[in-house]
Order: C-alpha cells, then sequence, then structure tokens
C-alpha cells in the first residue's frame, strides 16, 4: 500500500517544514542514520553540556536538540553542502545572517526521527513532541501485538502512528483536527519513508465516513476550561468534551473484536464513578463491550484547580469559577488514567478499575480482560501464587511489656497497584501461597469464617495480587 496524505497544496500553510521532493526526504534520513543521531549519542551529548560543534551528529544536536545558531559555512564543512541544503529545502532549518538555525525539535524516537514543535513555543496551534512524561505513558499503554488496521486520534506529530505502521500494524491511519498538526505528521511520515500510513484531517471521526478499525487510540486534549480554550489541549469544562466523542463513536468504528487505547483526564462524580460514567458514554450498545480504567494519579477537584493556578494557567477568578462548575456538576475528584475498551462480551465483569503499578502497561491492561473473575465456590480449592511485588506492612504497639502487631496493609506493585488491611490469620496464609498449597490447605486451622475469606481472597485474586496456578 501506499501511503497518501496532503498534498502540495498545504506548503502554503503557515509552518516551517515543507514537504519537497523525495530526494531531499531521502538525503536527510541518510544523514541522520549515517552520522548516528540516536537517542544515546544524543543523551551523552547533552549531558556532557555545551561545547563547540566538532563532527556532524554534534552540528545536529545543537540545532535541533538545544537551539542554537551555528555559523553556515561551519555547518557545511561538517555536514555537507547537500545535506545542509536538504534540511534547507525541507524547512528544517533557516538562514539568518552567516547563520542557520533549526525550526522545530527533531528528534529520534524508538526506530525513527520526530518533527514537532520546540517546548514552550508560544502558540494557538502547537505540535507536542513525544518526548513528555505524559506521552512516554500513553505509549506504555499501548500493544506491539499485530492489528490489521490502527486508527490514531489526535495524533499530533504522529509517533504512536508511524510506531505502529513500521512495527505491528498493517496499515495506520493518522488524523487530527489541527491543520498544523496535519502537516507535521505528514513531513514525519515521509521522512521516515512509512508507505502503510496515511494522514488526515479530521475532527474526531468525522471524515472517516463508515471506516472500521481493530485498534483505536488516542491522547486527546483533557486541561478542563471554562472559556474557548486551544484545540490541542483543552477538553471542555471539565476535560471530558473530546473523551466523549471518542467513546461515543467506538460501536460505528471499533471492529468486534477490537480494543480502543486511550490516555486521558477524566472525572469521579458523586452521584457516579468515572469508569460508570464512561461506560455509559459508549452509548446504547454499550453491553456489546467492556471497559477498564487504570488510573495514574487522582487528585480532588480544588486540588487540580489550585495547580492550575499556581502555574498560571488560571487566576484566581477562573480558579474559582472553575472549582464552582466542578461542585455544581457533582465532580468530586479528576483521574488521569488509562482507558481500554474492548469490543467483546464475555462472563467477565463489564466495567473494571485499577491503580496503575510499578511496570503496568500494555499486557498488564490486557491480561485484565483475560483474567475471569475468581469463582467463589471452589476459591478454596484452588492453588494460588502470591504476586513477588507484594509486602506486609505491619505496625506494633507495646501491650503488657510486649510489642504486638494491631495493623497489617498488604500493598501490591504489580501488575497493579493494590492496598488493603490484612487480618493475621489471611497474613499467615499468604506466606505460603507459592502455588504448592491449595488456599484451604493455606488457611490451615485458622479460625475464620470460610465465607469471609473467600470474600477476602476473591478480592486479591480479581485485583491480581493472587494468580491461579495454570
Amino acid at each position: 500500500m501506499q501511503g497518501s496524505g496532503p498534498t502540495a497544496r498545504l506548503i502554503a500553510w503557515d509552518v516551517p517544514l515543507h514537504l519537497a521532493s523525495n530526494d531531499d526526504f531521502s538525503t536527510v534520513r541518510k544523514l541522520l542514520k549515517s552520522v548516528g543521531f540516536l537517542e544515546q549519542p544524543i543523551a551523552e551529548r547533552l549531558q556532557a553540556g555545551p561545547r563547540e560543534s566538532q563532527d556532524a551528529v554534534g552540528v545536529l544536536i545543537d540545532l535541533f536538540a538545544r537551539a542554537q545558531p551555528i555559523e553556515a559555512t561551519a555547518a557545511a564543512a561538517l555536514l555537507g553542502d547537500k545535506a545542509q541544503a536538504a534540511l534547507q529545502a525541507l524547512g528544517l532549518i533557516e538562514t539568518i545572517g552567516n547563520s542557520i538555525k533549526a525550526t522545530c525539535l527533531l528528534y529520534p524516537f524508538e526506530d525513527l526521527w520526530i518533527a514537532s514543535d520546540f517546548p514552550g513555543a508560544s502558540r494557538e496551534d502547537f505540535v507536542f513532541p513525544a518526548l513528555s512524561t505524559q506521552s512516554h505513558q500513553f505509549h506504555a499503554i499501548l500493544p506491539d501485538t499485530p492489528c490489521d488496521a490502527l486508527l490514531d486520534i489526535g495524533a499530533g506529530a504522529a509517533a504512536a502512528s508511524l510506531a505502529a505502521a513500521k512495527d505491528y500494524a498493517a496499515t495506520v491511519c493518522a488524523s487530527d483536527i489541527s491543520t498544523r498538526c496535519v502537516l507535521f505528521a505528514e513531513f514525519n511520515r515521509r521522512l521516515n519513508n512509512v508507505a502503510n500510513a496515511e494522514v488526515i484531517q479530521s475532527d474526531v471521526y468525522e471524515a472517516l465516513d463508515s471506516r472500521t478499525f481493530d485498534r483505536i487510540i488516542a491522547h486527546p486534549p483533557y486541561i478542563p476550561t471554562l472559556g474557548d480554550g486551544e484545540s490541542y489541549r483543552h477538553g471542555g469544562a471539565h476535560g471530558e468534551d473530546i473523551l466523549r466523542r471518542v467513546l461515543e463513536g467506538l460501536s460505528k468504528h471499533l471492529r468486534p473484536g477490537g480494543r480502543a487505547y486511550l490516555s486521558t483526564l477524566a472525572c469521579d462524580h458523586s452521584d457516579a464513578p468515572l469508569e460508570e460514567r464512561l461506560f455509559e458514554m459508549l452509548g446504547p450498545d454499550s453491553s456489546d463491550f467492556r471497559l477498564l480504567v487504570a488510573e495514574w494519579e487522582s487528585l480532588p477537584s480544588i486540588e487540580f484547580v489550585m495547580r492550575l493556578v499556581e502555574v498560571g494557567e488560571l487566576d484566581f477568578d477562573q480558579g474559582a469559577q472553575q472549582v464552582r462548575s466542578f461542585r455544581e456538576a457533582g465532580v468530586t475528584q479528576l483521574v488521569r488514567c488509562a482507558v481500554v475498551v474492548a469490543r467483546e462480551s464475555g462472563d467477565g465483569s463489564q466495567v473494571m478499575r485499577r491503580v496503575m503499578g510499578q511496570g503496568t502497561g500494555a499486557a498488564e491492561l490486557d491480561a485484565a480482560f483475560a483474567a475471569s473473575p475468581a469463582e467463589i465456590a471452589d476459591l478454596l480449592e484452588q492453588r494460588l501464587v502470591l504476586s513477588p511485588w507484594s509486602t506486609l506492612e505491619s505496625t506494633s504497639a507495646l501491650s503488657e511489656n510486649r510489642w504486638r502487631s494491631f495493623t497489617r496493609v498488604l500493598d501490591c506493585q504489580h501488575p497493579f497497584h493494590f492496598r488493603t488491611d490484612c487480618p493475621e490469620w489471611a497474613a499467615e496464609a499468604l506466606a505460603h501461597l507459592d502455588g504448592s498449597l491449595t488456599l484451604r490447605e493455606a488457611l490451615g486451622q485458622a479460625d475464620v469464617d470460610p465465607d469471609d475469606a473467600e470474600i477476602f481472597f476473591e478480592c486479591l485474586v480479581n485485583a491480581g495480587a493472587l494468580t491461579p496456578t495454570a
């Protein structure tokens, strides 16, 4: 399949980059590869601090990582006249007096080179770098298992789209409402010579007609705003406007058996938890889906607003209006989370909620759908294994001149974070759950009601802290 995308008419847009000739793209691609413009050399040079550019990779780092101008003649001597001319033809650099300077950020990402706007640029339309913590978290929840057709909504610079097209997706559609993002994405597609991806301009699903996909990914704008906001970062009064539209469209655009992976911010309400609200957003066909929310961070609504005030995102009066809006809507806390939606019905729960733990990623999220809920009726007869990422925290106090433990907390960090009070009888049994004993055998002669034991350990199984042996 030949990649399709914006045509030469887009060159007139107010962006620094140009969709120049294939030869120019090929020349720059060969330059980046030949000089080793890769993550490790760049990191080593940046850690070493500024120094005079003495080789080609140093010139590229100064231009595209440090945003420093370079004397044009000296740069040409190290890069070569042809390569420097190709950089200029593509709009990656511009000449100012006797120097050249970069017009945007250019960096390695996995096996790609990605161009995006420099951080801190003041624009209403901005192409986010794929280097932020939140971008890395988004990429970490995306599985690299093969899929037939992948849609990336709000693709931005298209780092996730192009990585998928090169590694595991047969065809990829990268879409964005922003004209600037669409050109950057198409530029990056051509720079990396990715033929099985297309770039389109679309407001969520608007330009897709009835097309369907077996994987849909999105990192939608979600910062709450009571004003007009910017399309690349704001998501309406409570940050959920674009998220809602993505979820509403899954019944039309996600194929049976397919999954959607979203990184977002959404709200717990006083009358309904986040996971139930998101499930309702799927619409009248929600029974065809299962949904998992895995949270990175939760903040009370007023604390979330105060953070925006502290960093100058809102002034005090705007912050007070935002708090009032949250209170009137019943918003209790804002949750930054991954949302995975599977178009499948099964014996498992339709809605799940977890907390991200150490190393929680795509594999753990997918495994949550594969795991069937524990059967209370036979749980005591199962051989269970305690997660090795578990710890038991005990607090003791003096009683009759002896230290006696009076609280125990079980903390599990993988596959998800799970924390609960742990009775003494449960703590004793957990120490023996290595797969060699049934739960009933591990409990031994403990003075505990079997129903209470089954309920407690069922919670641990469903949270992933305990795993039945094969």
